[in-house]
């Protein structure tokens, strides 16, 4: 279950939902629905996306996933880190010192949000690793010498 707490705080600040359906194109029945006990409506990814924008805060702020209002992220703290082929699920591996070859894609991280020695990522496929790692989640591999 999402707690919305922060989110509704923060449109009791601006004191207008009709506001915030302006500002994104999210309608006013929809942002209302979102917050009625009675209704299981929930927004998709790209309308907390505009929510986020609109209102400048972090999704995960709106959420009530973290206390921290805003990012500090700035273009000059973003960094590329490969991300590997081969997904990672429980019992599966690879042994071999250059990593180049599997190398599928580069995604990009702000740098204060990834472990500093960082190699590389591997995206986990599947809930074996569950709860701890989540279907589609990139986790920062450091190599570590025999």
């Amino acid at each position: 279950m999402i707690n919305w707490s922060n989110f509704e705080n923060k449109l009791q600040e601006r004191g207008r939902r009709a506001e915030l359906s302006r500002l994104t194109g999210i309608s006013t029945g929809n942002i209302r629905d979102w917050f009625n006990p009675d209704k299981s409506a929930q927004p998709e990814a790209d309308a907390l996306v505009k929510l986020s924008k609109a209102l400048d805060f972090l999704v995960d702020y709106l959420l009530g996933l973290t206390d921290v209002e805003k990012g500090l992220t700035s273009e000059s703290n973003i960094i590329p880190i490969p991300i590997m082929k081969q997904k990672a699920a429980a019992g599966l591996g690879i042994q071999t010192n250059d990593y180049s070859e599997y190398i599928d894609e580069y995604r990009f991280f702000d740098k204060f949000q990834i472990p500093s020695e960082t190699e590389f990522g591997i995206i986990i496929e599947g809930d074996s690793m569950e709860p701890a790692y989540k279907n589609g989640q990139v986790i920062f591999v450091k190599r570590l010498d025999d």
